[in-house]
């Protein structure tokens, strides 16, 4: 593959390299030199090998302006995820730049991957951090486990559904764990919001589609992602609808006053963070503007909770696939047979990985009646 600037997509001017996982966080979680799993290796000649290599080694090209101006945003999360590891407090102010963060680290992971496989799908690398950052609905859960060795994983960035979609994956840094996904109109209906009714793909590997968008109906309606069974954790939810803004075809779906009370930013499509902790509930900033979001600890045993939490992650990618499928347009039959044929091979990739992980999951419960602990 040519190289790309992970941030714009275009060829680095002055080019420099960009960490996808920043320094000071591999350096705060344990030996910078250490190698890291990076998933299986998929080139299509020498079969399925696992990959390793060296942490700080784990780069992608960048133009030196736009590495420049996302280290803003470095800076201001480095506080910000110490706070939660340390202190075990997330301030409510703090959520829209820990959710940016994690659309940075969930695009940089795809261009990464994409270019150690290869470009095993034959995909346009028409995703980038710039389009991606802050720009389509998200939600967090975030999880505190008993004490694990100091250290980072990723968990489904590997996998050829991510490959396709990346709007989903998990992020552990020491003990604790980020549940993230990110998607356009991906709970803007149960929200109260405009939501899709139709839409229409351009099957050339990029975004280009055409939407059929209809007026919101004002109220929350609980769970605001319907039909999944996630394990119970601090939930974070933020609608963004940026895109949907800048189209002055539906603009004016937007224009309502109880939108515009429910936005940290009205004009830039930011909505407030909805907070969702057992029982409790924080949605206006106004109320909770410095209220602190601490986490309770999983009682269950870590290492299988990481496996629970791994099929959790790779399950929720297969649906998010499959509630993505739609029609295409000026397409031949046979082009869209090879979509469809790698939709179908991507789910069973992660179908394979979900029956070695309920292999694990399973060896934990050989009592009768023993249920998963929160």
């Amino acid at each position: 593959m040519e190289k790309y600037c992970v941030f714009c997509g275009q060829k680095p001017k002055n080019k420099n390299k960009e960490h996808i996982i920043p320094q000071w966080l591999i350096e705060y979680t344990g030996d910078p030199k250490r190698n890291i799993n990076m998933g299986l290796k998929m080139d299509g000649k020498n079969g399925l090998k696992l990959r390793e290599f060296a942490f700080s080694q784990f780069t992608m090209p960048a133009c030196e302006k736009c590495n420049s101006e996302f280290g803003i945003l470095e800076n201001e999360v480095k506080p910000i995820i110490i706070n939660i590891i340390e202190k075990n407090e997330l301030q409510y102010s703090n959520i829209s730049i820990l959710l940016d963060w994690l659309d940075k680290v969930r695009v940089g992971l795809w261009s990464a991957f994409m270019i150690l496989n290869n470009n095993y799908f034959d995909l346009v690398p028409h995703l980038t951090i710039n389009n991606r950052v802050g720009k389509s609905d998200r939600f967090l859960y975030i999880y505190k486990t008993r004490e694990l060795q100091k250290g980072i994983n990723f968990i489904g960035s590997d996998s050829l559904v991510f490959q396709l979609l990346p709007s989903c994956f998990t992020l552990r840094i020491n003990n604790f764990y980020f549940f993230n996904a990110s998607k356009d109109f991906l709970f803007s209906r149960r929200l109260g919001f405009p939501y899709v009714t139709s839409r229409q793909y351009y099957c050339d590997n990029s975004d280009k589609q055409i939407v059929t968008i209809a007026k919101g109906r004002g109220e929350m309606k609980l769970p605001l992602i319907r039909g999944n069974n996630f394990i119970e954790g601090t939930e974070i939810f933020q609608p963004m609808f940026a895109y949907a803004k800048e189209n002055t075809v539906y603009s004016e779906l937007y224009n309502d006053d109880n939108i515009r009370k429910r936005c940290l930013n009205y004009e830039k499509g930011i909505g407030k963070p909805v907070v969702l902790c057992g029982k409790t509930r924080i949605i206006d900033k106004d109320i909770f503007e410095f209220k602190k979001i601490e986490f309770s600890t999983n009682k269950e045993d870590p290492v299988l909770f990481h496996s629970c939490l791994s099929k959790q992650t790779y399950e929720y990618q297969i649906k998010l696939l499959e509630q993505s499928e739609c029609s295409y347009l000026n397409i031949s039959e046979e082009i869209e047979k090879v979509w469809k044929d790698k939709t179908e091979a991507a789910i069973f990739y992660n179908k394979g990985i979900l029956e070695i992980l309920q292999k694990e999951i399973s060896q934990y419960f050989v009592k009768p009646g023993h249920k998963f602990k929160n």
